[in-house]
């Protein structure tokens, strides 16, 4: 990471990094990679914000999964495959 930084100032730029997970940004899978972005201009460096995580209306982040995307909450297959607790007591 730190030869990584020393290149990019050597050659002149200003630069961000982060590690940034997948997941928040509305793909299905846990990534996390480390991203560098690098700027020849300092003040367009000052001015950049990383995306921010997506999260719901109370402020929590949300992870999306692939079973969010192929089985909603709401799908039948998900109220057809979600047993009642009386069923569930027969099958422990």
């Amino acid at each position: 990471c730190n030869t990584i930084l020393k290149a990019f100032r050597e050659c002149g730029y200003t630069v961000k990094m982060s590690v940034v997970n997948s997941c928040h940004h509305g793909v299905p899978q846990y990534r996390e990679r480390l991203f560098f972005v690098g700027f020849l201009d300092s003040h367009v460096a000052d001015k950049f914000v990383w995306p921010l995580n997506d999260c719901d209306a109370d402020g929590n982040e949300i992870t999306i999964t692939v079973r969010s995307i192929l089985e909603p909450k709401d799908s039948a297959a998900v109220q057809a495959a979600t047993l009642l607790p009386t069923q569930y007591k027969r099958v422990q």
